[in-house]
């Protein structure tokens, strides 16, 4: 995928993050809903990561979003409570 320089404004865009966010502007995201962890579930998409490895597989993933965030962008991260509560040791 081709780097953008500028995004319209107000928009959806929908896909895998370590495709999609590689080709957007630097502070051009204002909102990134996601619902991690769910690529246990989707093994016919990622393969399947067992929540174990969770962190391994979505470290990269985090650090594409972070790069694209502007200054004042939301994360609306669903089931943060129960990956960060021990729930997956």
């Amino acid at each position: 995928m081709e780097k953008k320089e500028t995004l319209p404004y107000n928009s959806i865009i929908c896909g895998d993050c370590l495709e999609v966010l590689s080709t957007l502007p630097e502070n051009s995201v204002d909102l990134i809903v996601t619902s991690p962890p769910y690529a246990d579930s989707r093994k016919n998409v990622y393969g399947g990561v067992a929540p174990k490895s969770y962190p391994e597989w979505f470290y990269p993933r985090s650090k594409e979003f972070l790069n694209d965030f502007c200054t004042r962008g939301k994360i609306d991260w669903h089931k943060l409570v129960r990956f960060n509560s021990g729930h997956n040791k």
